[in-house]
Parts: C-alpha cells; sequence; structure tokens
C-alpha cells in the first residue's frame, strides 16, 4: 500500500483538482448570476476540489519529509551549487577544446 501511494503521481493529481475547483469557481459565480438551483452544488463542488487539492500536495510534502531535514524548497530553482574542479576540467576537456 506504501509503496502504491508513492508511486502515484499525487502533485499533479492536485494540479488537475486545482484546475476543477476554479472550474467550480466559474460555475457558482455563473448559477449565482444566474440565480439558479445549481449554485450550492457547484460551491459545494469548487471546495471539495480546492479541499482535495490541497490535501494532495500536503501528503506528497509529509511524504518527502526526511526525519532531520529542512522541509522547503530552494530559494531559486537555478540556485549555484558547488562543482568540484575535477568536473571543471572534465567539462573544459570535452567541449572547450581549441582544436577542431
Amino acid at each position: 500500500m506504501r509503496s502504491a501511494f508513492r508511486r502515484m503521481p499525487l502533485p499533479e493529481i492536485g494540479y488537475v483538482l486545482l484546475l476543477i475547483g476554479f472550474v467550480g469557481l466559474g460555475g457558482s459565480v455563473a448559477a449565482l448570476a444566474y440565480d439558479s438551483w445549481i449554485t450550492p452544488w457547484a460551491a459545494a463542488a469548487m471546495l471539495i476540489a480546492f479541499g482535495l487539492s490541497a490535501a494532495c500536495f500536503l501528503l506528497r510534502r509529509a511524504d518527502n519529509k526526511t526525519p532531520g531535514a529542512e522541509a522547503g524548497l530552494p530559494l531559486h530553482p537555478l540556485a549555484v551549487r558547488e562543482i568540484s574542479q575535477a568536473s571543471r576540467d572534465a567539462y573544459r576537456d570535452r567541449y572547450c577544446s581549441t582544436a577542431p
């Protein structure tokens, strides 16, 4: 069960539910504007979709959290990381040669 839970693409499911929630938001606003009987059902569907979306993101975050590790994302996705001198030399040898 736990391995099946880890294989589930929870963030992707969360994004789809978030999209469904925004569709429900538009539907509930439109139903409210037309004074329709479906307004409470559209609002309930919207709230359920937003809640399930948040649950998907929180479950994945809790599953990825390792004991003792600080939770969160790096400040910038292109954050500079330390590269060893051997890696730099190998890169220069492979891609920066002057001879054709």
